[in-house]
């Protein structure tokens, strides 16, 4: 193989050099430097990558005619060169829990959706009860309606916050006393952690005669983990009296 070593090499003016024929190879050293960085270059319409990589700065290229992997250079891709929804989820770097119950904010986190459910939630009923008289008793109310969490024991008639649900609560009560006489009294009042919570209703009644009367409260307790809420009445007829035919329920405020 002959091998010509000079410094340049230079056509004829206003001709064009040609290196090799159709079907030659022409093979740049490993270690050798191509710099045509100060010349127009004119690219043929078929670029064969050999390293699978190929880093092209300023320059206008069908990318159907190329093969390999082209990478463009930091911050060079616009938004127009992005095809529509193909951006895929773990390609975002956004803070928080991606899934079918949140969204994303403008502030790059995932949040969940404004709003909630009233959970937990519970209703339940009684029937007849003998309360003694002027004693705060504990309301029998053992047939469950709802309870969406297991949070009330139908069997010590309390609602108990479950883990993980502090907050504001409301709860409501109601039942029927028997044969209330004049300026005898009925009263409902919850007790939280065995404390009576008196911002109820308490009704005083003089009838005249004795009467079938019904009783109410409602409040908003502001509850930790693990608090307990009953109903109790009272009622100073001066005997044992029935109660009863009420209900008494409550849920979570949201907040």
């Amino acid at each position: 193989m002959s091998k010509i070593e000079v410094d340049a090499i230079v056509p004829q003016s206003g001709t064009t050099l040609t290196v090799g024929e159709s079907g030659d190879t022409i093979t740049i050293p490993s270690g050798a430097t191509f710099d045509a960085s100060n010349a127009t270059t004119t690219l043929p319409s078929t670029i064969v990558t050999t390293t699978g990589s190929q880093t092209l700065t300023n320059k206008t290229i069908d990318a159907s005619q190329l093969t390999g992997t082209i990478t463009p250079s930091d911050g060079t891709v616009t938004n127009a060169k992005i095809v529509d929804s193909t951006i895929q989820l773990a390609k975002l770097s956004a803070t928080g829990t991606k899934d079918a119950t949140t969204f994303l904010r403008g502030d790059n986190t995932f949040a969940s959706v404004a709003g909630g459910t009233n959970t937990p939630a519970f209703l339940a009923t009684m029937e007849a009860q003998s309360v003694s008289n002027d004693t705060y008793t504990v309301l029998a109310f053992n047939t469950e309606v709802v309870d969406t969490d297991s949070a009330y024991d139908n069997s010590t008639y309390t609602f108990t916050v479950p883990s993980g649900k502090a907050g504001l609560y409301y709860f409501t009560a109601m039942m029927q006393a028997e044969d209330v006489d004049d300026g005898e009294r009925a009263q409902i009042v919850f007790a939280v952690d065995g404390s009576r919570n008196f911002r109820t209703m308490a009704r005083n009644y003089s009838p005249g005669t004795n009467y079938a009367i019904f009783c109410t409260a409602s409040s908003i307790l502001n509850l930790s983990e693990g608090s307990t809420v009953v109903a109790q009445v009272l009622q100073d007829s001066g005997a044992t009296q029935n109660v009863g035919y009420g209900q008494f329920g409550g849920f979570k405020i949201i907040t």
